[in-house]
């Protein structure tokens, strides 16, 4: 069971769906950059997330250690299913659901997967982010991220400053990580870039990249 922490200033193959619930706001959607490499999205995975007025989008990945081989790819693929699997069955437990108990479940869930299921660095290169919403709010949470981008009507911006708990490095937490509240901020989607990523960091300045250009670089198709 990880120990509780107080919280900071508060398109691959997708999981099916719940049935949807009315929000006042809509769920931003969370994505993470992939790698400059011929193979971006190794070890990724994405999953939906409804339940009662709840509601989680999560992007993550796991296991891309080398991934650029055929054998590396497979053992990258596992990884990134048994992460799925965990967290989606972690999250059918939750009883009475909140954002708040929502994100806690799926923590717990990562922690309790076998280190062995998560590919040669069993974890350790996990970069996640999870984006959570009820009808009080919502929140952003993730680990081994450099950076986490929202786009919104008037472009993409940095959510938070270099050195924001938010921005922590990859693995699997010791304890569940805060979450930032977007209090009226109005974003359709966040984006992370993964810790690994860090030095590529110069090149994606708000207005370097077009959306179709940053949808490209995440994965999504016109």
């Amino acid at each position: 069971m990880l120990a509780a922490m107080s919280a900071s200033p508060a398109r691959s193959p997708t999981s099916p769906v719940a049935s949807p619930v009315a929000l006042p706001v809509a769920l931003p959607v969370a994505l993470l950059l992939g790698d400059p490499v011929r193979l971006p999205f190794a070890g990724q995975l994405r999953l939906a997330y409804a339940a009662g007025p709840a509601r989680l989008s999560v992007s993550a990945r796991v296991g891309m250690e080398g991934a650029q081989d055929e054998g590396a790819l497979v053992l990258a693929f596992r990884a990134a299913r048994a992460l799925e699997l965990a967290l989606h069955e972690g999250l059918e437990r939750v009883s009475h659901p909140d954002r708040h108990a929502l994100l806690r479940a799926l923590w717990e869930a990562v922690a309790a997967v076998p280190g062995a299921d998560l590919g040669p660095a069993e974890g350790g290169d996990l970069s996640l982010l999870v984006v959570a919403a009820d009808p009080d709010g919502i929140g952003v949470a993730g680990v081994g991220l450099a950076a986490a981008l929202g786009r919104g009507p008037t472009g993409v911006a940095p959510l938070v400053a270099p050195g924001h708990p938010l921005l922590a490095p990859p693995g699997r937490p010791s304890a569940v990580p805060g979450v930032l509240t977007l209090d009226g901020a109005r974003v359709d989607a966040v984006i992370g870039v993964p810790s690994h990523l860090e030095p590529t960091l110069p090149a994606l300045a708000a207005a370097s990249l077009s959306p179709a250009e940053l949808d490209r670089r995440c994965g999504l198709r016109a």
